[in-house]
């Protein structure tokens, strides 16, 4: 549902003379077999499966487990809203590492993309406007991804919204900059 909703924004963005110039992106170059080879092998095996697996199951399990607690005293049995604030702990330093995870990607989106550039500037002001506000879009998408992971309680969810969400992304770039 969520990767169809994140689908059909892309679809209307793409199909409005206003906005079709966000999918403007110079990286997204090639023939078909770079379409298929990044839609099918590189984005779901070689970006979401990594991102997933790190920033929705084992970074925030990890940072969830690290409360403060005394090893000697052997009192380790948490109250709920003990393990709810640690989980939130958790999910949030993931979504910022996530976020992070991010600076090199979007580092060079001012030139890869007229839209941004033009919105930014193409100066080192405009760049760093450009990777603070792609550093806090992933963050929160990896809020989102994080919610649904524990909403859903498996680690499939996320994958797939995030493999839906990139390779349809990739896939309306490749598109509309043929």
């Amino acid at each position: 549902m969520v990767a169809a909703v994140v689908v059909a924004g892309y679809l209307l963005a793409a199909a409005l003379p206003a906005t079709r110039q966000v999918f403007d992106d110079r990286r997204v170059d090639g023939g078909w077999e770079f379409l298929v080879y990044h839609a099918v092998v590189r984005i779901p095996l070689g970006t979401v499966l990594l991102e997933e697996l790190a920033f929705r199951a084992v970074l925030p399990a990890f940072l969830s487990s690290c409360h403060v607690g005394s090893p000697r005293s052997g009192r380790f049995d948490m109250t709920e809203s003990s393990r709810r604030r640690d989980m939130y702990r958790g999910v949030l330093v993931a979504s910022l590492l996530f976020g992070l995870w991010h600076v090199l990607p979007a580092w060079e989106v001012n030139e890869a993309n007229p839209v941004v550039g033009e919105a930014f500037g193409n100066d080192g002001l405009g760049q760093a406007a450009a990777v603070v506000l792609a550093v806090f879009g992933t963050f929160v998408a990896g809020l989102g991804l994080c919610a649904l992971r524990y909403w859903s309680g498996s680690v499939l969810a996320p994958i797939l919204v995030h493999v839906t969400t990139n390779s349809a992304a990739y896939a309306l770039a490749w598109q509309l900059g043929s």
